[in-house]
């Protein structure tokens, strides 16, 4: 297919085909190649935010934890609208968590929930925005009761 009709939406399909047989293959550094073509070669097909959202998965399976924060960061910014937007964010949220950044954490989550009520992902990330909100309470210093003042009685 992609040697026949090169610029094709098939054949762009082919290539995140491929990429994803590949990765379940763990054939990663081949994977990442066929995703790299994809989204090269086929800046304008609309499943682009599939073959983006490959290489995130990949680097994070080859245990490059900081390039697929990036990606993640980069679909859920630039997909914004996308069926991929919400994944892409919580991914993105989970990452910054295991880093942890809580705080940060926290805040996607709850944007995720904010931007996308409707998403499968909101309930998840409701749950672990409301977790992480109490961790923080928790973690949070707490505030040294105040010295009692003993008010002098005026002397007789």
């Amino acid at each position: 297919m992609v040697r026949d009709f090169p610029d094709s939406i098939a054949a762009g399909n082919s290539y995140l085909r491929i990429g994803s047989k590949l990765r379940e293959d763990s054939k990663y550094p081949e994977s990442d190649t066929a995703y790299d073509s994809f989204v090269h070669h086929f800046p304008r097909h609309p499943l682009l935010v599939v073959g983006y959202m490959g290489l995130a998965a990949n680097a994070e399976l080859e245990n490059h934890a900081d390039k697929a924060l990036e990606t993640y960061k980069e679909v859920a910014t630039q997909f914004n609208s996308s069926f991929m937007a919400p994944m892409a964010l919580f991914q993105q949220a989970r990452l910054v968590a295991a880093k942890g950044d809580l705080k940060e954490a926290q805040q996607l989550f709850e944007g995720l929930v904010r931007r996308y009520p409707e998403s499968s992902f909101s309930g998840e990330a409701g749950r672990r925005a409301g977790r992480l909100a109490d961790k923080l309470s928790q973690e949070a210093p707490k505030p040294s009761p105040a010295a009692p003042t003993t008010a002098k009685s005026p002397e007789p």
